[in-house]
C-alpha cells in the first residue's frame, strides 16, 4: 500500500468531520487528510455517485455542495452527513482537470524514514509549491517491485511530472519508466545515463575517495569504512573508499570494511568491537547515523574523538550538529539537487532543451570529529579485507 494526501477546500466539510474526531491536516491554506491506498483498489471511499444515490439527489446537487453552490439547507445537511459517514474525499484531481486549474507533481521515494530522502521531499515540496504545484507522494518501502504500480497510479491522476529520489530507481525497467515518454521524469541522485529520464546526482565515489586522501594527509594510515547499503550510490561510495586507499599508497591489509544496518545503536556495537580488535585511527562512514554510532563506540573504548580516532559522516544532516562533538561530514548537496531538479522540470515543460545528466561535486564540511592522526600504532598482520 501507499499513502496519498488529498486536499479539499470545503471548510464546512472539514469542520464537521473534525468535530467527529477525524484528523485533518492543513497546508498552505488548503485542508485535507491522509488516506492509505492500495495499488489494486481505489482507496475504499464512497464516490460522488454513491452519495447522490443515498441522498436521493442528482450528481449536480452533490457537486454544488462540494463547490459551495446554492443548495437548500436541509439537503446540504443530508449530503454532508453522508460524506462524513462514508469517509468521502473530494477528488481534487478530477475537479482540477475539468477546470484546467490543478497542477500536480508526483514524487516516488523508497524510504521516507531516511533523513536524506525526507530532506529531499521537503525541499521539492517547498520549491514546487512556490511554482503552484500540489504533490502526490508514494513511498515504496522495501518493495521496489511495486514502483511501477505506484507510477501508474500517479499517471492516472494526471501528474505533470515525476521525481524519483534515490539510486535504487536506476533498477526500474523500461516498461516501468514509460511515463518518461509523456511527462518529465527526473531522477535525484539516480543515474539514468542519457535518459529518457533526466538525472541529477552527486559524485559520491569521488567524495569518499577525497575524504580518505584528506585524512591520509593528516597522517592517518589505518581506516575503517562503515556502510549500510548495496545500492548504486552505496557501491560508488565503497569503490571511492578503495580508490582513496590505493591513491594514498596505503597497505590493504591495514584497512577494514564493515557492513552495518542504518542504526546508531547497532553501529555503536559493531564499530566498537572492531576498534577493540584493531588500531584504526580513522572511521569513514556512508551515513551520518552510522558516524554518530562510531563516535559513541570510540568513546566507549576510551578513545577520544578526534585525538585518538577521527570520524567522518556522510549527508551533512541535522545529526551532524546534534552529535557531540559535532560531526565532520560530506555535504552531498541535496538542497541544490532538488532545486535544480525543479528548475529542469519547469524548463522542460516550457519546451526548452535541457541536458539529460548533471553531476555535482560534494563538499567536505570539517567540524569537530576530524584531526591529525595520533602517534603511529603498530600494524598487525591480518588478511586483506579490501582491494
Amino acid at each position: 500500500s501507499g499513502y496519498i494526501f488529498y486536499y479539499t477546500g470545503n471548510r464546512e466539510f472539514v469542520n464537521r468531520s473534525a468535530a467527529k474526531g477525524r484528523r485533518f491536516l492543513t497546508a498552505g491554506g488548503f485542508y485535507g487528510m491522509v488516506k492509505r491506498v492500495s495499488p489494486y483498489r481505489g482507496g475504499g471511499c464512497v464516490n460522488i455517485y454513491d452519495i447522490a444515490k443515498q441522498a436521493g439527489v442528482s450528481i449536480a446537487t452533490v457537486s454544488r455542495v462540494l463547490n459551495g453552490g446554492g443548495v437548500k439547507a436541509s439537503t446540504r445537511q443530508r449530503i454532508l452527513q453522508i460524506m462524513e459517514e462514508g469517509d468521502y474525499v473530494p477528488n481534487v484531481c478530477a475537479q482540477g482537470l475539468s477546470s484546467q486549474s490543478i497542477r500536480i507533481a508526483g514524487i516516488l521515494v523508497s524510504d521516507i524514514d531516511d533523513l536524506y530522502y525526507a530532506r529531499a521531499v521537503a525541499v521539492l515540496e517547498r520549491e514546487l509549491k512556490q511554482r503552484g504545484y500540489d504533490l502526490i507522494l508514494y513511498s515504496t518501502g522495501r518493495e521496489l517491485s511495486k514502483a511501477g504500480q505506484y507510477i501508474a497510479l500517479m499517471m492516472g491522476r494526471r501528474i505533470d511530472g515525476l521525481f524519483l529520489i534515490g539510486s535504487k530507481f536506476q533498477r526500474l525497467t523500461e516498461e516501468e519508466l514509460k511515463a518518461a515518454e509523456k511527462i518529465p521524469v527526473i531522477g535525484i541522485n539516480a543515474d539514468f545515463g542519457e535518459g529518457p529520464p533526466y538525472s541529477l546526482l552527486t559524485d559520491d565515489r569521488a567524495a569518499v575517495r577525497d575524504t580518505v586522501l584528506r585524512l591520509a594527509g593528516l597522517g592517518h594510515r589505518r581506516f575503517l569504512y562503515v556502510y549500510d547499503t548495496d545500492t548504486p550510490s552505496g557501491r560508488g561510495k565503497r569503490e571511492g573508499f578503495r580508490e582513496g586507499v590505493r591513491a594514498a599508497g596505503l597497505p590493504p591489509e591495514g584497512q577494514g570494511e564493515l557492513f552495518c544496518p542504518r542504526d546508531c545503536r547497532k553501529a555503536r556495537q559493531l564499530v566498537g568491537a572492531r576498534l577493540r580488535e584493531e588500531a584504526y585511527t580513522a572511521v569513514v562512514t556512508a551515513e551520518d547515523e552510522l558516524a554518530v554510532g562510531a563516535v559513541k563506540a570510540a568513546l566507549d573504548c576510551g578513545k577520544p574523538v578526534p585525538e585518538a580516532v577521527s570520524v567522518v559522516g556522510y549527508d551533512c544532516s541535522r545529526l551532524s550538529v546534534c552529535c557531540i562533538p559535532e560531526l565532520s561530514s560530506v555535504d552531498n548537496r541535496v538542497d541544490d539537487l532538488c532545486r535544480q531538479a525543479v528548475e529542469v522540470f519547469a524548463r522542460v515543460l516550457e519546451g526548452e532543451t535541457v541536458e539529460r545528466r548533471r553531476l555535482f561535486g560534494c563538499r567536505f564540511i570539517e567540524k569537530e570529529t576530524t584531526g591529525p592522526a595520533p602517534q603511529a600504532a603498530p600494524l598487525r598482520k591480518r588478511p586483506a579485507e579490501i582491494l
